[in-house]
């Protein structure tokens, strides 16, 4: 009986190693001026497993919006998203988007690139309008990051960015620095601008930007 527990012991040690899956948790902290909101504080979390990712956002009283994602790989390079996102402005009303986006990373010694397209269907709601307001929107992003260990610079573009998600996508440019402490955890400063409608109104104008402070942690379980 002895061996026998032993020996179950020894091949569920051996199994972990297989069964472990990556984890991330995220933390980040900032100034948010738009033009809809007054209250410029904003923090959100995120905590990302074996290919789920939740977020929740707050801005005060003023906002509050979670967004639920899965990534579906395919190799190393290629990744299918899938996402669900709300948002609630009280007593205003609020949005509500689901998006797909395929997305392909390449990395070199010191340079990777991103690249991502996709489309996202969003309805607006208030309890002052009769009427819901839907969106159909193309999804665009591309990103690359020069890296000098421990260093990195990240330069986005992105149509989908989880601080600025709207009832339809609209365009991000931002500029991220990151500092890897150990290989497991990361700081970072981001600031980032955000462009109004697009598709309708020839002028492109600036209808929010923000600065982010940002830890991450990185670990297997």
């Amino acid at each position: 009986m002895g061996k026998r527990i032993i020996a179950v012991l020894a091949a569920s040690m051996l199994c972990l190693p297989v069964c472990a899956a990556g984890f991330e948790i995220e933390g980040m902290i900032g100034y948010r001026e738009t033009t809809s909101l007054s209250f410029p504080a904003s923090s959100s979390i995120k905590i990302t497993y074996d290919g789920f990712s939740f977020l929740f956002r707050g801005q005060g009283i003023s906002q509050v919006e979670g967004i639920v994602s899965y990534d579906a790989k395919v190799g190393n390079t290629i990744s299918n998203i899938f996402s669900a996102h709300t948002s609630y402005i009280p007593p205003e009303g609020g949005w509500s988007d689901f998006s797909y986006v395929f997305s392909q990373h390449f990395r070199w010694d010191f340079f990777s690139l991103r690249y991502g397209a996709g489309i996202s269907a969003g309805m607006a709601y208030s309890p002052y309008a009769s009427d819901v307001t839907w969106s159909f929107s193309p999804v665009l992003a591309l990103s690359g990051t020069f890296f000098m260990d421990p260093a990195s610079i990240t330069l986005y573009f992105t149509m989908q960015d989880e601080w600025e998600r709207d009832w339809k996508a609209l365009p991000v440019f931002g500029l991220r620095l990151s500092w890897d402490i150990d290989g497991s955890s990361i700081i970072f400063a981001d600031g980032y601008i955000k462009w109004a409608e697009y598709l309708m109104d020839p002028v492109a104008m600036i209808s929010g930007y923000g600065v982010r402070l940002g830890y991450i942690y990185r670990g297997d379980i």
